[in-house]
Order: C-alpha cells, then structure tokens, then sequence
C-alpha cells in the first residue's frame, strides 16, 4: 500500500533493535535526517508490515503498533485476516525470516542490497492456526519480558562493578598502593594530592604525537574501539569505510592510538600491532620507552576518559 499526503499523523521510524516505533521515542543521534515536506511519507497503520527495503537482509522490518507516517523510500503492506499482528511481528523479525530476506536482495557488496516487491512476495510464510499463533504471542511475551528483567538487573550490577572498577584505578594511578605513605599536595583540576616521593608533571614530557603517513595500501587497518586497537577487516565492507587507505598513518607495537574527537566515550589503545589507522585520530609514543611502563599510562589515560578529564580540556 501507497497512501500519503498524511501529513498530521505521527512520524514513524524503523530500528533494527526495536522494529517500528515514534520517532519522538528515539533521542539518539541519527545518521539520516527528515524531510521537511512529509507529504510524500506513507501511511502506516497498525497491524501493517514496513520493510526498509535496502536494509531488510539485515533485520530492518517491523510490524507496526502504531497509526502513523514513514519514509517514502519504505515499503508498507497491509496484512491478511490470517495473521496476528504481534505474531507477524515476531516472525518476521525472526532470522529465518531474514535470511530468506537476504537471499533474495540484490545489490552489489554488503552495505545497501535492495529488497524487491516482485521477490519479497515469493518468500514463504509460516502460518500456524490463528489460537496457536495467540498462545505463541503469549508465551514469548512472558519469555522475552523475564529475560529483559534478568538483563535490566546484569545491567545494574555491571554499571556497579564498572564504578568499583574505576575507583580501583584511580586510587591505585593518583595514590599508589603502599600503605600509610606520606602526601603531597599538587594544583590539578583532577588530583589534589599524590605521594610525596613521586613526580608531578606534563604529558608532553614523556610523550611526542607522530604523524607518518603510510602513502600507499596494502598494511592492516586498525580500529580504535571502545576494547582497544583492534585489526579491521575491511573485506567485509561492513562499518565506515575509506576509498583510499594510503593517506592513512602508521601505527606501531607500543604506540598509543586515541580517537581525539570523542572525549567521553574512551576510545585510546596501546597498540600489539603493525598497520595504520585514520589521519584523523592522534597517534604518540614515549620519548624513553626505558623510563615508561606504557601500562600504567594506558590505566592514566583510560581514567581521564572515565572521569571526563579530557572533556574538560
């Protein structure tokens, strides 16, 4: 179904955690921007199947719960008596669902494959008695609505042990871990005192940022996540990707790595390996790797990100 010019129902989106949902209901930063003239955007009704077609392989599909409006670059069905709507739901999200899905897009690479009406109608559908469809519905309610319980309460208890884990470095990089020694006061916005018998000076002392850019391709790739440098497959096409990697940087074993441009999330490594990562990011070594134990650096660095050291600067 086709039906616009709706412009004073609510905007819908489509998520692949979450399946059709508000857009108001989502606050995180988005990729994609919308249009100013909705007009165009289609009508969704509850019960109504919505498919991103270009993302359908991977789980971008949804029945909807709501009466709305969605992107025109969508596709919106209508669905027959047989189905239950919250079945459907789960069906239709489910991976052999999606799998089938996948099969059938076509596309060049793994990024944007198009899922078309002609091939989308050829794709099987299980369609149990209309009561056993409701006793499934049922049943993975209770079942999903436990697990999630189980996940809010891990939540909880890794967001404390997260913060045990912080205080636990921070007392051991500012204050050291022998017992009853003596203090020193400094002038920081971040530590007031540490022991009397150590130093208290500035990065650039014990570090410089190099800058060598490869100037040609053919050298591992390497990430900066959230776990440290890691090695990228760029043969998947999957993530962002570079058309040229030559105007990448060098990165070697015993290196630091650090995604400057976002000071609260925590991405800095301490590279294990040889290859080059974006010019984008900073990348520095110790001046005297004799006199640096580049682990308790890395520990330094990881509590500027954890107590929004960096974010103030």
């Amino acid at each position: 179904k086709s039906i616009c010019n709706c412009i004073d129902l609510e905007l819908l989106s489509l998520y692949l955690d979450s399946g059709v949902v508000p857009f108001s209901n989502r606050t995180e930063k988005r990729t994609n921007t919308t249009s100013k003239d909705l007009s165009k955007y289609q009508r969704v009704d509850v019960g109504d199947f919505v498919l991103n077609n270009q993302q359908a392989w991977r789980g971008s599909v949804g029945v909807s719960k709501y009466t709305g409006i969605i992107s025109p670059a969508y596709i919106v069905l209508s669905m027959s008596s047989q189905l239950s709507s919250a079945y459907a739901n789960y069906l239709f999200r489910n991976p052999v669902m999606v799998a089938q899905y996948f099969v059938l897009s076509k596309g060049v690479g793994s990024i944007q494959r198009n899922l078309y009406w002609q091939d989308l109608k050829r794709i099987s559908v299980l369609i149990p008695p209309r009561e056993e469809q409701d006793q499934i519905v049922r049943y993975l309610d209770w079942q999903v609505s436990r697990i999630n319980h189980l996940i809010h309460g891990y939540q909880k208890q890794i967001k404390l042990l997260e913060e045990r884990k912080i205080a636990v470095i921070n007392n051991a990089v500012t204050h050291g871990i022998q017992p009853n020694v003596k203090m020193q006061s400094v002038k920081s916005n971040w530590v007031n005192e540490i022991p009397a018998h150590w130093e208290f000076n500035k990065t650039k002392q014990h570090f410089k940022i190099q800058k060598r850019i490869a100037g040609e391709e053919g050298y591992d790739v390497i990430s900066i996540t959230q776990q440290g440098l890691k090695i990228k497959d760029i043969s998947t096409n999957e993530g962002q990707m570079a058309a040229n990697y030559s105007k990448y940087q060098f990165v070697y074993p015993g290196d630091f790595a650090m995604n400057h441009m976002d000071l609260l999330t925590g991405y800095i490594g301490l590279s294990e390996y040889s290859g080059v990562t974006s010019p984008d990011y900073r990348v520095f070594s110790a001046k005297d790797v004799n006199r640096t134990n580049l682990m308790y650096f890395l520990y330094v660095f990881q509590l500027g990100y954890k107590r929004k050291i960096f974010y103030g600067l």
